[in-house]
């Protein structure tokens, strides 16, 4: 435990020195770079992908009786310095790149955390102007497999583990320069989402 505790306090002294140059990257660039983000905390055992949890605090936390005495004790405080001291968090794609753009933006209190527990529009709120709402719909809907309107758009994750899935979806957006691409659409020249022909 103190060796992945260690593992994600040197991962996060990395990202802060990153931070400076986050403030000259593109939306972009930011995207991309929250999708490795998210990869690394997976590689570091502090994200846990769980499909039907958007961000549950302090997985694998026996006292969940801390985690509400800092919110209670410190509201002001930084979410971002509260994450530093969590063991992990059971996320789904969403609360993914919301824990990584909380660690890269630093923009939660403690008191905003509620009861470890978010919602999705509580998500999307704190991540407008990183990834658009149509974009983090169809990373959910991708994660979790719904069947509606989005169906399953990478063939690769249809039969595959949560972890799998959601490391799938972020090499997607790696890949195709910040944006969540379906497997019938491309990005032309100026970076405009097209269905293929």
């Amino acid at each position: 435990m103190e060796d992945a505790m260690s593992n994600v306090n040197e991962l996060a002294v990395k990202i802060q020195k990153d931070n400076k140059a986050w403030k000259t990257m593109t939306r972009a660039q930011r995207r991309v770079a929250v999708a490795k983000d998210v990869i690394k905390w997976l590689d570091q055992d502090k994200l846990v992908a769980s499909s039907g949890t958007y961000l549950f605090a302090g997985y694998g936390n026996d006292d969940l009786s801390n985690l509400s005495s800092v919110r209670l004790n410190n509201p002001d405080g930084s979410f971002q310095d509260t994450l530093k001291t969590l063991p992990a968090c059971e996320v789904c794609a969403k609360g993914a790149i919301f824990v990584c753009a909380v660690n890269r933006q630093n923009k939660v209190t403690n008191a905003e955390t509620g009861n470890w527990g978010w919602t999705g529009e509580e998500m999307r709120d704190k991540l407008r102007g990183l990834f658009s709402a149509r974009q983090l719909d169809l990373i959910e809907a991708e994660f979790e497999g719904s069947y509606g309107y989005y169906s399953r758009i990478m063939e690769k994750t249809m039969d595959c583990d949560d972890e799998s899935r959601m490391r799938a979806i972020m090499r997607n957006i790696i890949k195709n320069k910040g944006t969540f691409l379906r497997k019938d659409e491309r990005l032309d020249k100026t970076g405009i989402r097209q269905p293929l022909k």
